[in-house]
């Protein structure tokens, strides 16, 4: 009798083991519901300018990934993509956090039955990643704190782009480095997507909305190349800003420029095309730097000769040792180059600000631009 009975407690457990089995098997043709998932991130207020472009099913397989992805795991279940709506996720998991420095630029997504995981892949391991990531926030912040005493987002602005220019350096042969915000900020060598992610995660930090963007740009020879750069928004308009373009690294000035700070669709239009996202809206040229420091002519005369002088002196009080100029139109803009280059008359600018600014200064350097319409002279004080 007991015999039999512990066969029958034998064949009652088998035939669970099977059951349950069978269950974990139909589990995974059971989709998972995801409508209990928060559409939030990891406690932060960071402007996510892609992610609101998303599906509803793509923004909770970004905000999954994003609050998981520190730790490092195989994979993430998330809800099942398309191929458009996962290549949109995950562009915009990049685009918008520039803090992210975990993830190569490819992952993939496989199926279990229903269900559908992101398998990311890292670039190096979980304890370096975390490491290098307070590393760059450290830096950011401590970039960040040299505008505490000012409440202007231009002022913030102009602060994060020349500190960007002045202590990066572009690579011209990247390899697959130079393409993060910490590449730029904390190794100093980056490409154009490092600079905008710098200048990205600086804005964001300071509370400027912004957001990158990509295209094509075409150098004075016709070359064309891919190139990332940023738009910010001041006082409620938008603004192209091109750092990398800004830095004058390969040129004999050695310094860098305002020459595509906060300038309008059809100004940076001229030699960045194919622009995504297109429909960007900037038109407004008030917070562009030009403008903002009285150094935009229509005209070369003497009224603009005496603005330069000017400003040539109020840089040269400051320690800074370049001016800039912007010319509306071709006219003007060739009348000065003549003037200011060939005949030297920036010597002359120099005098009637301080007859004795020439005698400060040994030598005087310039970079044009004949599609933009810009000088920048570098004076050797």
């Amino acid at each position: 009798m007991k015999k039999r009975t512990l066969a029958a407690l034998l064949v009652l457990a088998v035939c669970a083991a099977i059951v349950f089995t069978n269950f974990d098997t139909l589990r995974m043709f059971i989709p998972t519901r995801f409508s209990d998932t928060e559409l939030v991130y990891a406690d932060d207020d960071a402007m996510r300018y892609y992610y609101y472009t998303l599906s509803e099913d793509a923004q909770i397989a970004y905000t999954r990934i994003l609050n998981d992805i520190e730790d490092h795991p195989q994979e993430i279940e998330i809800p099942p993509l398309d191929d458009e709506e996962f290549s949109a996720m995950f562009q915009a998991l990049s685009y918008d956090n520039p803090a992210l420095l975990c993830m190569e630029n490819e992952s993939h997504i496989i199926m279990r039955g229903a269900k559908a995981y992101f398998v990311p892949q890292y670039v190096t391991d979980a304890e370096t990643c975390r490491a290098q990531t307070e590393e760059l926030l450290a830096k950011a912040h401590e970039i960040v704190a040299k505008t505490s005493s000012t409440s202007s987002a231009y002022e913030k602005e102009l602060v994060f782009h020349d500190y960007i220019c002045q202590n990066t350096s572009y690579l011209t042969q990247n390899g697959s480095i130079g393409y993060t915000a910490y590449d730029a900020l904390l190794t100093g060598k980056a490409v154009c997507e490092g600079y905008s992610r710098a200048l990205q995660l600086l804005l964001e930090l300071a509370g400027i909305p912004n957001y990158l963007v990509t295209g094509t740009g075409v150098d004075d020879d016709g070359g064309r190349e891919g190139h990332m750069w940023n738009i910010v928004t001041i006082g409620g308009e938008n603004y192209h800003v091109d750092a990398t373009w800004d830095d004058l690294d390969a040129e004999e000035i050695h310094h860098f420029s305002h020459t595509y700070f906060n300038v309008t669709d059809a100004y940076i239009g001229v030699n960045h095309e194919d622009i995504v996202p297109s429909g960007n809206n900037c038109t407004s040229e008030a917070a562009n730097y030009y403008v903002q420091t009285g150094l935009r002519f229509s005209a070369y005369d003497n009224a603009c000769r005496q603005s330069m002088g000017r400003a040539a002196a109020e840089n040269i009080r400051r320690g800074i040792d370049t001016l800039e100029v912007y010319f509306t139109n071709e006219q003007a803009y060739a009348e000065a180059v003549t003037d200011l280059t060939e005949n030297s008359a920036i010597y002359d600018v120099l005098y009637l600000a301080n007859p004795r600014l020439p005698d400060q200064v040994d030598e005087v350097v310039y970079v044009r631009s004949d599609t933009t319409g810009t000088l920048q002279f570098a004076f050797e004080v």
